[in-house]
């Protein structure tokens, strides 16, 4: 794996609740199955973490930039990875992609990053810049504000969505909405009551793989059937048309 370039932001994030988080498998192939039909060409995947979703993106894509805000991460991405293909930046999301020409990328991956930047619709402005045409922007969120805890803000989330929210401000900078959708409807309802109501603020390894063994089958087998008018996070795809 090659560096794009040499600088280093000196930002470090202890990874924890990533090493809790990569016990959900199912989880993540949910994510996987949804996003996969439009990953193609030249693909960014922005916040990385440890590399528990490139590892499914790499074999799917011509060539994937890896961008992670986190050194600590970016050493462990090193370490996992060794591709030719596959580059590797430690850069924020709003510094790399101010320096990416127009039309340049494919597919621009965003999983549980979008809530963490400030200026929101600035970086989805830039991000249909850089998309060529018929590119694709895959976005997957927290979903409904009124969750919003103090687990959210430990982990530096300014804001969770609304769906239609986020077809508005996604819309408004040029992209058309292919698919998007609530899910997790249950997954609502442990969130509020640890996470809100008694103010959790780490993860239980053995609640972890409970709910992602059982729990979550039982809700992609009834979102499979059911769309819910609501849920603990939201799945977006967008393209940009237009030249």
């Amino acid at each position: 794996m090659s560096s794009r370039d040499g600088t280093e932001k000196f930002f470090t994030y202890d990874g924890g609740d990533l090493e809790i988080l990569q016990y959900m498998p199912r989880y993540h192939n949910w994510i996987m199955e949804f996003i996969r039909p439009y990953l193609r060409g030249r693909t960014v995947e922005y916040g990385c973490g440890t590399g528990t979703f490139s590892a499914h993106i790499e074999p799917l894509v011509d060539t994937l930039d890896l961008v992670e805000p986190a050194s600590n991460l970016c050493d462990i991405l090193r370490k996992r990875f060794s591709i030719p293909r596959l580059t590797l930046s430690n850069n924020t999301l709003e510094d790399d992609i101010t320096s990416r020409a127009t039309a340049s990328i494919d597919t621009a991956v965003l999983i549980n990053v979008l809530e963490h930047i400030e200026n929101d619709c600035t970086a989805l402005t830039e991000l249909h810049r850089v998309l060529a045409h018929d590119g694709h922007l895959l976005i997957f969120v927290p979903a409904l504000n009124w969750l919003m805890s103090d687990l959210d803000r430990i982990h530096g989330h300014h804001r969770r969505y609304y769906r239609d929210e986020l077809i508005s401000k996604v819309s408004k900078v040029g992209f058309t909405v292919v698919n998007v959708r609530y899910g997790d409807f249950i997954g609502i309802f442990p969130w509020l009551i640890l996470n809100k109501l008694f103010r959790q603020t780490d993860f239980n390894l053995s609640m972890i793989k409970f709910y992602d063994r059982y729990i979550h089958r039982l809700t992609v087998l009834i979102e499979k059937w059911v769309s819910p008018p609501i849920g603990k996070n939201i799945l977006l795809v967008a393209r940009r048309t237009g030249q």
